[in-house]
């Protein structure tokens, strides 16, 4: 039997190629660590004489959707011309998202959220508390987290706010904000967010969930590089128009499009362990494509600066693969998150690629291969593979030259003249870019 060998090999180990990237994937949003807050204690007479006026409103959500999006471009459009909405309970859609809704623990905070989401929304730069609200400076960091954390539409409010406490209790009074951009460029940038979800709903109107948010994955991945700089890169608009991004524009850019395309999705951030056993800021969804929750993470997927091809090690998966390198930070503590333990939407597994512990690790190998590089395969081809046990994942990355070159030997027509490959040690994912040649 003619012996066909393969020409090159590049081995490259994906953390380690993103662990430069991550050293500044800071999460720069409303609350926690990377805040910039300036406070300055008001006189109390400013606000015991003022009180505010009391608010009926019915915060039950008239609709099942997290987005209701004629109502956010008329509401951004009619700011841009100084009209303000009158009826807030119109903006209860956003109780239909999981952080807002939990965090939401009685009706006074139930309607400082929905005050606060209507004035960032129309860029007002004030915000003056409820004379009766009870809000700390500590409580305060955890609210603007949560907003921003599920607020992925907003692509117009800077990171710094002022905050005014009253002097004798410390309470928050008042804020400020500062914003990024006029009313009239945030409609102009919303208008183009949506339009390209708009065209990728149309394109997807005969899929099911899962078919959504895979293609909804693949097209953030395909429009976006990752980047440490630069104007929106922590927004959706940075990752959808601009096309690049730090992990939170990636991750807002995700929780955007499944709100649009009415599936259940939030954004967690936290801490992310690289290869070098560093911790860096960094932000991931959870989503609901059916029947369960499911973790992804398609900042670490996205490896097209080393092959052309996502990793999709971090598509749907469990809390406990998730915990391996990645901790959410301690508000999510106060709120009850989503069990994630399902695995059948696991990309691997749905897409007949993942490697049962008790297979045949050689002949599952080949199974894969012979289906995703059949004999009339030209050019360039490139396959994920997942193994469930560690043992046969560090058995297959001994072999995988030798597997190679055996499969090279029974070819008749193309063979892989040459291959890379990315794995991520930690879920025992290898994906391949292969080139082939004629026999």
């Amino acid at each position: 039997m003619r012996n066909i060998y393969i020409k090159t090999v590049t081995c490259i180990i994906v953390l380690s190629v993103l662990a430069v990237a991550l050293a500044s994937c800071i999460r720069t949003n409303m609350g926690g660590s990377a805040l910039n807050i300036d406070s300055e204690p008001n006189n109390k007479e400013q606000y015991s004489e003022t009180p505010s006026p009391t608010v009926y409103i019915d915060y039950l959500p008239k609709t099942e959707s997290a987005l209701d999006v004629s109502l956010l471009l008329e509401t951004v459009e009619n700011a841009a011309n100084g009209i303000l909405p009158s009826d807030l309970s119109e903006y209860t859609y956003i109780f239909n998202r999981h952080l807002l809704s939990r965090y939401a623990s009685d009706d006074m905070m139930k309607r400082i959220i929905l005050e606060l989401y209507v004035s960032m929304l129309t860029s007002q730069v004030e915000y003056t508390f409820p004379s009766d609200a009870q809000i700390t400076t500590t409580e305060l960091a955890d609210l603007l987290s949560v907003i921003k954390s599920d607020t992925p539409e907003f692509l117009h409010i800077n990171d710094e706010y002022t905050r005014y406490t009253d002097p004798d209790t410390g309470l928050v009074r008042k804020l400020q904000f500062t914003f990024s951009d006029d009313p009239e460029r945030y409609y102009e940038k919303l208008c183009e967010t949506l339009g390209i979800l708009e065209k990728w709903k149309s394109d997807t109107e005969e899929e099911g969930a899962y078919g959504r948010e895979l293609y909804v994955y693949d097209r953030i991945m395909q429009n976006c590089e990752y980047s440490l700089s630069g104007k929106d890169v922590a927004s959706a608009y940075g990752a959808l128009v601009r096309g690049s991004a730090l992990c939170e524009g990636y991750s807002d850019a995700f929780t955007l499009s499944m709100f649009y395309m009415g599936i259940e999705c939030m954004q967690v951030y936290g801490m992310a362990v690289n290869s070098s056993g560093d911790e860096q800021s960094h932000a991931w969804n959870y989503v609901k494509p059916g029947d369960d929750w499911y973790e992804v993470d398609i900042t670490w997927d996205d490896i097209d600066s080393v092959i052309p091809t996502p990793l999709y090690a971090y598509f749907n998966i469990t809390h406990d693969e998730m915990s391996v390198n990645h901790t959410t930070d301690d508000i999510f503590s106060k709120m009850t998150l989503p069990e994630c333990n399902a695995e059948e939407l696991n990309y691997h597994r749905m897409n007949d690629c993942f490697i049962e512990a008790d297979a045949d690790v050689e002949d599952a190998f080949f199974d894969i291969l012979n289906r995703e590089v059949p004999e009339d395969a030209e050019d360039e081809r490139d396959m994920t593979v997942k193994f469930e046990s560690e043992e046969d994942y560090d058995e297959f990355r001994d072999r995988m030259d030798d597997l190679l070159n055996e499969w090279n030997n029974g070819r008749s027509y193309t063979y892989i003249s040459l291959y890379k490959y990315v794995f991520d040690e930690k879920l025992f994912v290898v994906s391949f870019l292969f080139e082939l040649s004629d026999v």
